[in-house]
């Protein structure tokens, strides 16, 4: 039975113990089902070393066994790892070096090295001892690498996020977010389809699914969604890296090769989108843009947005975005016949001037005009304005686009008619219609302009709204159709104002990076802002901003290296320098001129002086780590030399 079917059996018998089927175990380990089939019945090599202590992890193994059955250890140093007793003694060594650099002392490697080597004399006479000086230098490094191995967190090839994502909002209405797909260095990458899934969290039925987004920059287009209408309305736009294409990856990392499948790999000749042909290794990436109008018929509640990454046609990556809430679409109020007008003469002379002040409320009390006296007020034919009718028409006009009425539209009458000053019109509102993300402050109300055909929306400083009593007034000068109304513009994220403080820097020294995000949809929103140094994520913060409003995003780096550093803060770059402070110079005092003063005349002896008391010396300085590890790698190599030559000249 060669080494292949060796793995494979025992493979097959620790997965039986451990319950799990092969798909099962596949899915887990983060391997292809096929590959996993063909590796127990003995027809492909032992896996990576990588795998292999992911098969450990998972199957609870011994993983100096898995990696003894795949070859990965010389046959001298697996027969001493298949003694128990050697390895228990290795591996309480182990243990015993953590316990002691938890209570700061300081472990003995000789002692336990002499401790191997009796181990290996008294229970493993087969053993070549000439070579024990050797084996045990290997063991100790095989030790080091697979606990470096074991505890190293999983290099990540490919990386999905979500830099915008909307927070909340209104089923029915159109929202922007942007997916993106980093690929990192050394990766096999046989990207070959990249699909898309919106879905409401607890009804698996509700769900839009975009198939095979484009692989290369495009602008943005309709895109059929598998589903059909009924999951809505949705438009692409990417935009590719500079070195993002279809190429051929030589080189090692996650991806898929033949015919092992999808894995960690040494190298590989899948084609694929990625970084392409070589030279062309690095770090890329391709970024969506998605416009989704969503289905107003959806249940309210929570969604999520999925990418899958798919190569050789099978799905092996995906990545899962944060929850956001969809509420209801709010209903306009069901049409209703015309109210009875609100109509009253009003007390004006033949100039057209209001000889009194004038106020009229509609019949439904929502909606309230008040006239100051000395306005003047007339038709469109320039004649006195006789009286004023509010009323709701029965077939009003549409709202904006990503608009929606809150309450009803009123007519005020007679339609054209000026007033000078402007007169003030205030509005009822019921905050529940208010949509979902939307505040208080975004209420706006609109006129209708006939000539033009559509809704004018009043400036800001017109109006004032009154949150305590539900009310919104302006100051209009004419009369048409009125209505309050509420964008819903989804959220809308840019970045500006790149400051980097200082832009030449000490070493140690703390350098600032901020940027302004600013919202300009009406929605509220989460957006991911990632700085980059030198092409590498160091660091991302996500913010949340209601409509049409910013923040200052700031980032704080130290480094401790002299160069220029590139900064990249989605999109927006910059560079700083760092240096060594320079050292003050040394002022070296001038020296003090000779002088000779004559002898005194010889007098009384003088009064002994008592001799000073010295200071203690100082203390030694501690010896450096650096230079007593030098002196440990030194005496441990001299003691294995004692015994390689003493255990030569014995055998």
């Amino acid at each position: 039975m060669d080494e292949a079917q060796q793995f494979g059996q025992r493979l097959k018998e620790l997965r039986t113990r451990a319950g799990l089927t092969q798909r099962e175990l596949a899915e887990k380990v983060g391997v292809d089902f096929s590959y996993l089939s063909k590796l127990e019945n003995g027809v492909l090599p032992p896996p990576s070393e990588k795998t292999l202590l992911r098969l450990a992890e998972v199957l609870n193994a011994d993983k100096d066994e898995l990696f003894i059955l795949a070859g990965r250890i010389p046959a001298d140093i697996a027969e001493l790892l298949k003694n128990r007793e050697a390895l228990e003694l290795l591996r309480s060594a182990h243990a015993e070096k953590k316990a002691m650099a938890k209570k700061g002392e300081k472990f003995n490697p000789i002692r336990d090295l002499g401790k191997l080597a009796g181990l290996g004399r008294l229970t493993l006479p087969s053993i070549d001892y000439r070579k024990l000086a050797r084996v045990a230098i290997a063991v100790i490094l095989v030790i080091a690498v697979g606990s470096s191995l074991w505890f190293a967190s999983p290099t990540q090839a490919l990386e999905i996020s979500f830099p915008s994502l909307p927070s909340s909002g209104t089923l029915g209405s159109t929202y922007t977010f942007t997916v993106k797909v980093d690929v990192q260095d050394m990766d096999v990458l046989p990207i070959t389809r990249i699909d898309l899934e919106i879905y409401n969290v607890t009804d698996s039925t509700k769900k839009a699914t975009l198939e095979s987004l484009p692989l290369e920059t495009k602008s943005k287009q309709a895109h059929t969604i598998k589903e059909g209408s009924s999951s809505g309305e949705a438009q692409v736009a990417a935009s590719a890296a500079s070195v993002w294409g279809y190429g051929i990856a030589y080189s090692y990392g996650y991806g898929y090769r033949e015919p092992q499948g999808w894995g960690w790999h040494y190298f590989g000749t899948r084609g694929g989108y990625g970084y392409g042909q070589s030279p062309y290794k690095g770090a890329t990436s391709i970024t969506y843009t998605i416009y989704w109008t969503s289905p107003s018929g959806w249940p309210a509640g929570d969604y999520k947005v999925k990418v899958l990454v798919y190569g050789n046609g099978t799905k092996k990556f995906s990545g899962t975005s944060s929850t956001f809430t969809l509420s209801a679409a709010v209903e306009a109020p069901p049409p209703s016949p015309p109210s009875a007008p609100s109509e009253e003469e009003v007390p004006i002379n033949e100039q057209g001037v209001f000889t009194e002040p004038f106020t009229l409320e509609s019949t439904d009390g929502k909606v309230t005009v008040a006239i100051e006296e000395g306005t003047i007020g007339k038709t469109k034919e320039g004649e006195p304005v006789p009286k004023i009718t509010i009323l709701r028409p029965a077939d009003p006009p549409e709202p904006p686009a990503d608009a929606n009425v809150v309450g009803f539209v009123y007519d005020l009458e007679p339609d054209g008619a000026t007033f000078d000053p402007p007169i003030t019109v205030t509005f009822s509102y019921n905050p529940n219609q208010i949509p979902a993300g939307v505040g208080v402050e975004n209420l706006r109300v609109a006129f209708w302009d006939e000539a033009a055909g559509e809704w004018v929306e009043l400036p800001p400083e017109d109006i004032t709204i009154d949150p305590l009593t539900n009310t919104i007034s302006a100051r209009v000068s004419h009369f048409t159709y009125f209505s309050v109304i509420v964008f819903t513009r989804p959220a809308t994220f840019a970045i500006s104002d790149l400051t980097i403080t200082p832009s030449q820097a000490d070493i140690a020294e703390k350098v600032t990076i901020s940027v302004t995000v600013t919202n300009s949809g009406d929605l509220a929103g989460s957006y991911e802002v990632t700085l980059k140094i030198n092409n590498e994520a160091v660091s991302t913060q996500k913010v949340t901003l209601a409509g049409h409003s910013s923040e200052k995003v700031t980032f704080i780096t130290v480094h401790g290296k002299e160069g220029s550093y590139k900064v990249d803060v989605n999109g927006l770059t910059g560079s700083f320098s760092v240096k060594r402070a320079p050292t003050p110079p040394i002022v070296i005092p001038p020296p003090v001129p000779t002088v000779t003063v004559p002898s005194p005349p010889p007098g009384p002896a003088p009064t002994p002086v008592p001799a000073p008391t010295l200071p203690p010396p100082p203390a030694p300085a501690p010896m450096p780590l650096w230079l007593i590890i030098a002196l440990a790698v030194i005496v441990v190599g001299g003691v294995v030399l004692i015994l390689y030559f003493s255990l030569r000249r014995e055998y």
